[in-house]
């Protein structure tokens, strides 16, 4: 009866053997010029890109302050480069709360408690 040979002298051999098969990477196919129509698009991005001075949008924000939070519904407005204002509306309209961040400074007026904050953004 012949000897076995250990299990790491039959494998080893075979590892060897497919390493550099799994070590291959698929090449990605070579990359087509941009076309003229591509390029004008881009271009027509950057321009109205550069062209965007403000923002408006309906806005859900969640506050939490000492341990308490409230979840309000409101108008976000967002003038370029530096101006954010933001007013929760009650139900009938009226303003609850007015956020303003412009030039670095925030000023916070909470209408229901008649109070405002004051300090950097």
């Amino acid at each position: 009866m012949r000897p076995r040979r250990p299990r790491s002298r039959v494998l080893l051999p075979l590892l060897l053997l497919f390493l550099p098969a799994a070590c291959v990477r698929a090449l990605p196919p070579p990359r087509e010029p941009v076309g003229e129509e591509a390029r004008r698009g881009l271009a027509l991005l950057a321009r109205r890109w550069h062209g965007f001075s403000d923002l408006r949008a309906l806005a859900e924000i969640r506050v939490e302050r000492g341990g308490e939070g409230r979840q309000l519904q409101g108008v976000l407005l967002a003038r370029a480069p530096a101006s954010v204002r933001f007013e929760a509306l009650s139900p009938f309209g009226q303003p609850l709360l007015l956020v303003v961040i412009h030039d670095g400074r925030l000023t916070a007026y909470d209408a229901a408690a008649n109070r405002a904050v004051v300090g950097p953004a």
